[in-house]
C-alpha cells in the first residue's frame, strides 16, 4: 500500500508540473500565431502523456480516499493472527497497527481534503479530454496534414508547408478560434485544479505521516513497558535463561522481592483459612478484619 501511495504522489506531482508547460508556452509567446506554430510540434505527444498521467492520478485519488475510509479492509500491511475474536498482532514488536488510522480519528479538514481529492482529479481528467480536441487540431495543422490537396497551388504545383502558412490560415477560421478558446479554458482549468490537487495531496500526506509518527512513538513506548513487565514476570517465576543473565546484585534484589511476595502470599492464605476458605475478596465476609486504612486485611 505504501508503495502505491508513493507512486500516486509522484504521478500527481508530474501532472501538476507538465500541465504548467502548455500554459507557459501559451502566455509567453509573442502572439497566438507563434504559440500555435510552436506548440503544434509537441501537442500530440503531450496529449498522450497527460492523458496517461491524469488517468493514473484519478485512480490514485480514489485509491487514497478508499484506503483512508476503510484502512483495514483494503490492503493495509497488518500481520494478523488467526486466533482471537478480531485478530491481534502476532508480536509485541509488530508496530504495523500504529500505521492504521481509522476514519473517525481524522480531523474535519483532513476528511474534507480526502473527499474532495477525487473530484479535483476528475476535473483535471475532463479538462485533459477537452484539451485533446485542440491538441489534435494543432498537431495536424488544422487539416493541412490530413489533405494533400491543400499543398498544391492553382497550377497544381507543390507548395512547401510552413508554420506561418497554416497558423495564419487557421486563425482566420471561426471554427478553429472556437476550439482554441476551449483549449485555453480547459488548459487553464487543468493547470489550476492540478496545482490544487497537488497541494491537497501533500497536505493529506503530511498530516498522515505526522500522526503515524506519533502513533509509532507511542507504540514503541508501550512495547518497552510490556517487555519490561514480561521480563519482571520471568524473573519472579525463576526462568533459568533470565536468571543466568543477571549479576549478583540483581539476583539479591530479586531474592528479596521473591521473599516479600512469598510472605504476602502466606499471610493471604492464612486470612483465607480464617474466613472459612471463602474464595471471595479478603474482608468480604467470614469475620476478616480490615486494616486501619481500609485498604487491606489487618495483620495479626
Amino acid at each position: 500500500m505504501r508503495f502505491f501511495r508513493a507512486v500516486w504522489i509522484f504521478v500527481q506531482g508530474l501532472v501538476a508540473g507538465f500541465s504548467a508547460s502548455p500554459i507557459y508556452m501559451a502566455y509567453a509567446a509573442a502572439s497566438q500565431e507563434m504559440f500555435i506554430a510552436e506548440y503544434a510540434h509537441v501537442a500530440n505527444e503531450g496529449r498522450r502523456m497527460l492523458f496517461i498521467l491524469c488517468t493514473l492520478s484519478l485512480v490514485g485519488a480514489f485509491e487514497t480516499y478508499r484506503n483512508a475510509r476503510h484502512p483495514i479492509q483494503f490492503g493495509q500491511p497488518i500481520n494478523m493472527a488467526g486466533t482471537g475474536p478480531k485478530g491481534v498482532p502476532t508480536s509485541v514488536e509488530d508496530h504495523s497497527l500504529a500505521r492504521v488510522r481509522s476514519w473517525k480519528t481524522r480531523g474535519m479538514l483532513e476528511k474534507g481534503a480526502l473527499m474532495v481529492m477525487p473530484f479535483i482529479y476528475m476535473v483535471v481528467f475532463i479538462s485533459t479530454m477537452l484539451c485533446s480536441v485542440g491538441d489534435i487540431v494543432f498537431y495536424y495543422h488544422n487539416g493541412w496534414l490530413e489533405d494533400d490537396g491543400v499543398l498544391s497551388d492553382e497550377n497544381d504545383n507543390d507548395v512547401t508547408l510552413t508554420d506561418d502558412m497554416w497558423a495564419s490560415d487557421a486563425l482566420s477560421s471561426n471554427s478553429f478560434k472556437r476550439k482554441l478558446r476551449i483549449w485555453y479554458v480547459a488548459s487553464s482549468l487543468r493547470f489550476g485544479f492540478a496545482m490544487m490537487g497537488w497541494i491537497v495531496v501533500c497536505y493529506c500526506y503530511y498530516v498522515d505521516q505526522v500522526v503515524i509518527e506519533k502513533n509509532m512513538e507511542e507504540a514503541e513506548k508501550m512495547s518497552k513497558r510490556i517487555n519490561g513487565i514480561q521480563e519482571q514476570v520471568r524473573r519472579l517465576s525463576g526462568a533459568t535463561s533470565t536468571l543466568a543473565a543477571m549479576n549478583k546484585d540483581e539476583l539479591e534484589l530479586l531474592a528479596k522481592q521473591q521473599k516479600y511476595a512469598m510472605t504476602m502470599t502466606e499471610r493471604t492464605l492464612q486470612l483465607r483459612g480464617r474466613s472459612g476458605g471463602n474464595d471471595g475478596p479478603i474482608g468480604s465476609g467470614g469475620g476478616t478484619a480490615l486494616g486501619a486504612d481500609g485498604a487491606g486485611p489487618a495483620l495479626v
